[in-house]
Order: structure tokens, then sequence, then C-alpha cells
């Protein structure tokens, strides 16, 4: 991964995103700076641009526009140099125009929680936002004329999350659409719950629980293909533990679990978007208790090898890919697992010929998708690993392998 053998530039929290001109960007901490990368040639060479503007800062997320445009969002400590994004405390938004040679001076974000998204038709900025019991998604309407202030439209009020982030995805025509779990001690179920917008995050659709409540359900991850159709992963308890604390201690299994829908904008008639879901790991893939304390884990001893989230994208055809952390070999750090979708329903609708217009998603016209290349019904064993997973989203038949792969979060 890039940038090879340079001095402070990043060792954890990897973070990628794509700009509409295909331009790809990476970045890494040390905690005490974050370092920034770009590869122009699809990932195969890396040039550094900036390594000492975010300083004693941690968890950055990114997200791209138009050529060069480049958001940042991090969580900073205070002090560090004078070059921008510079001196900042709490979580902060950042934009560079030169392909993140340099940025602009921190603007205050607070409640922000990170993983942006833009909508690359219109340059508007989304970021989950949760403060005061209150989720919502801030959109930076202005973000192209430099205006990194915000409006939070309200998904739910009441909300008491699990993990800390809410993961939020957009489809090609614009849409929004959020999930996020719940404790047990705001105004909803323990579980995984969705909501979505048609205009642009200014309301929001009423919110769904999306798993089945027959495990504690912590850390989803959402992943968008066309309009209404999302699926969903988390990590998934085979019982239900005392007051859905992930961090109580025991033997009990913790497994990946997906959900899917082809209506998350809503059924005809006013309905509710419907999911089904199931385990997509046979095996449990963790052990006993997960900590939801991030960096002070350590402190305390609590085991906290599976990280902060899992994550989860869907490919050129439809298919869906979980990646997420393994712990079953015994070790002081886990490794790399996905499970990936072989058949079943597509999140991508069949396309006989290239779209016209750009997309919100990424910035240039839809490709074209045969039916046969979307997934279908299938059976029988993955060669490369020889782990199925049956899961029946729709009525259908989705198989799953376990392997060992590369961790990287959705990029665009």
């Amino acid at each position: 991964l890039p940038p090879q053998g340079v001095a402070n530039s990043g060792f954890s929290d990897p973070e990628f995103a794509f700009d509409a001109a295909g331009n790809q960007y990476f970045s890494e901490i040390n905690l005490a700076n974050i370092a920034v990368s770009k590869s122009t040639d699809k990932g195969s060479t890396w040039t550094l641009q900036n390594v000492a503007g975010a300083v004693m800062t941690d968890r950055q997320w990114m997200e791209a526009d138009r050529e060069d445009e480049l958001y940042f969002v991090a969580n900073a400590f205070g002090g560090g140099s004078g070059t921008p994004p510079g001196n900042n405390l709490g979580h902060y938004i950042s934009k560079s125009t030169d392909g993140g040679k340099t940025f602009t001076t921190g603007v205050a974000n607070p409640g922000g929680l990170g993983d942006l998204r833009v909508d690359k038709r219109t340059g508007t900025v989304y970021e989950a936002n949760y403060s005061g019991g209150v989720l919502g998604v801030k959109a930076f309407r202005n973000a192209r004329d430099g205006d990194l202030t915000g409006e939070v439209g309200v998904v739910a009020e009441g909300v008491q999350l699990v993990s800390s982030f809410a993961a939020i995805d957009l489809d090609p025509k614009g849409n929004v659409y959020i999930t996020w779990d719940e404790l047990r001690e705001g105004d909803r179920e323990p579980g995984i719950w969705f909501a979505s917008s048609k205009d642009g995050a200014r309301t929001f659709s009423e919110p769904v629980r999306v798993d089945d409540g027959k495990g504690t359900a912590i850390w989803p991850w959402i992943a968008v293909g066309d309009e209404g159709r999302a699926a969903i992963a988390w990590l998934q308890a085979d019982t239900q533990l005392p007051d859905n604390d992930a961090e109580t201690p025991g033997d009990h299994g913790w497994h990946i679990a997906v959900g899917a829908t082809t209506t998350g904008l809503g059924c005809a008639g006013g309905r509710a978007p419907s999911f089904t879901q199931d385990l997509a790991t046979a095996e449990p893939v963790h052990r006993g208790t997960i900590c939801q304390s991030g960096t002070t884990c350590q402190g305390t001893l609590t085991d906290r090898r599976l990280g902060d989230y899992i994550s989860l994208d869907i490919d050129g055809k439809g298919f869906a890919y979980v990646g997420y952390s393994d712990t079953r070999i015994p070790a002081a750090v886990s490794l790399p697992g996905f499970v990936r979708q072989s058949g079943g329903p597509s999140m991508l609708a069949p396309k006989s010929a290239p779209g016209r217009t750009p997309t919100a998603t990424t910035g240039r016209p839809a490709a074209a998708v045969a039916p046969g290349s979307t997934p279908q019904p299938a059976g029988g064993q993955l060669p490369a690993t020889g782990a199925t997973a049956l899961l029946p989203w729709s009525g259908a038949l989705v198989l799953l392998g376990l392997g060992l792969a590369v961790r990287r979060r959705r990029a665009a």
C-alpha cells in the first residue's frame, strides 16, 4: 500500500476516495499526523501529497468530488502546526482543491460521525450526525463554493447508538440511505435500523428495523446499488446479551449477518421497505466480548481485535462483498476476512446500454449491466474456500464464501 518507505506516511486507519476523473486518494494515520497520497493510474503508483497538514489527529475519513476536489473530516486533539487544516479541537471538516496537497483551515463540525458521501452531480457533501440523542445527516450543499457549513436533516430522535458510527450511502439518483444500531436505552428496540431520503437528506422515511432480533446486533454498514437496492451487513451474536451489551464476557459467538432490500425507498401504497436477512458466516468469526471504547480498550485490556466497524461494498455486477476482522486463529491481532455474494438478487438493475447522464455516485454515466452478468441463484461450494452459507433473499439463494483478503472500506 502507498506510499512505500516514506517516513511518517501512516500505519493505521486506511481510507480511500475516488474523484469523478478516476483519480484515487489514500490516507493513513500516525496519530501525530495523517498522510495523504494520490494515484492517477488506478493505484499502480502513488505520490505523497501531504504529510504534515493534519497533525495531532485521529480517525480521518475522505471523499472526493470533481477532479482534485477532496473533502476530509477527522477528530483533532488540539495543538499542532499552523498549516491548514491546522490547530483544530474535536471533529472538523476541511477541503482540498489540488488533489490533497493543501487543505483549507478546518471548520468545526460537532456531531459529525465520519464516512462522507458526495453527490457528484450537485457537489453536495453528506455526513451522518449525532448529537443529544438525535441522529441525522448533515448536508453541505454549497461545498463546491467553499462553504463548509451544513444543515442537518433529522433521521430519528431518541437514538442511543452502540457503535461509534452510523453508515450512509447514495444511489445513482442521489437518494440518501442510512443505517445504525440501537442499544436499548433509546426510543427503539435494540438492533439494526434503516431509513432513506428522497429529497437530499431534508426529510427521512420512518425508521425500519432490519435484523430479526434473535441475537445482539451491532456495527451495521451499508452499500447501495441502484435506486432502492441496498445491502446492510452487521455483527450478530448467537444469543441476546444482557442489556444488548457487546462487552458481556462469555463464549458466545459473533457472526456476520447480511440483510438486503430492493424496496429501500418504500413500497407501493406508502408501505415501509422490507428486508430479508440471514447469517453470512456459518461459523462465528469471534467469540466473547467486543470492546466499544476505541483506543482506550488497550488501557483496560478489553478485546479490541475486531477494530471498530466492518465494511461492505457492491461491485459492477451487483454482487455484495463484506470485509471484517476474524479472530478464530488465536493471536494478538485479528486476520482480515471477507464474504462474497455469488448468487441471488442483484443490487444493480439490468441495463441494456450505458447511461447518458452522470450519476451521483461516480460523476460518470452508468455502465451497461447485462441480465446474465447479475447474480443468479447458486449452489455447491466455492472452489477457492469450500465454505458456504445460503441466504434466502427475496426467495432466491445467495451463496457466500469465507476467505481472507485485504480489508478495505467502500470508497465511492
